[in-house]
């Protein structure tokens, strides 16, 4: 999963729809040349997503 960026963590739970994706893409002359992401790299987080998706922690362990 791509990390919200870091200043929408805050929303997660809150307003879901207001978290912006920490992703970026690489254009030159209006063509993509790279795109890319920072991924969660915290179990907790990781935990707040699932849970806003619905899951339980015993379904996504």
């Amino acid at each position: 999963f791509t990390s919200p960026k870091n200043d929408d963590e805050q929303y997660l739970e809150s307003d879901p729809a207001r978290v912006i994706a920490n992703c970026y893409d690489l254009v030159a002359n209006g063509v993509e040349l790279a795109s890319g992401s920072i991924r969660i790299h915290t179990a907790e987080l990781q935990e707040r997503v699932f849970a806003v998706l619905g899951y339980t922690k015993e379904q996504v362990r």
